[in-house]
């Protein structure tokens, strides 16, 4: 098993300085960027041990506009990209706080 998250934090934090496990405890500051890990699971394996692991991460950007939370969710594709995730799909959402949200798959296999 392999433990992606501090590099995943340490790339998001690259694009926003308010980075944040799971959800926000707070919208207070915004833009912020919450991440988790949704899947961790064997891919493959040799010689009785996991030899390949595929691991996909959550990403949400929250925003005041749609436009914020675009141009953030573009520089945290690139940011994921850099460390070896493919994005695998995005949505935009409405939260009821009034935010705009954009969640985000990655996914990678190491």
């Amino acid at each position: 098993m392999i433990d992606m998250a501090p590099d995943v934090k340490a790339a998001l934090l690259t694009v926003c300085n308010d980075v944040v496990f799971h959800w926000p405890e707070s919208f207070a500051r915004k833009p912020c960027i919450s991440y988790f890990e949704m899947h961790n699971g064997e891919y493959d394996h040799a010689d009785d041990g996991e030899y390949m692991t595929e691991i996909h991460f959550t990403v949400d950007i929250w925003a005041r506009t749609g436009a914020e939370a675009s141009a953030l969710a573009s520089a945290a594709a690139k940011a994921m990209r850099a460390i070896g995730f493919s994005r695998q799909n995005a949505y935009d959402l409405r939260d009821e706080s009034g935010l705009r949200r954009k969640n985000m798959l990655f996914k990678t296999i190491r």
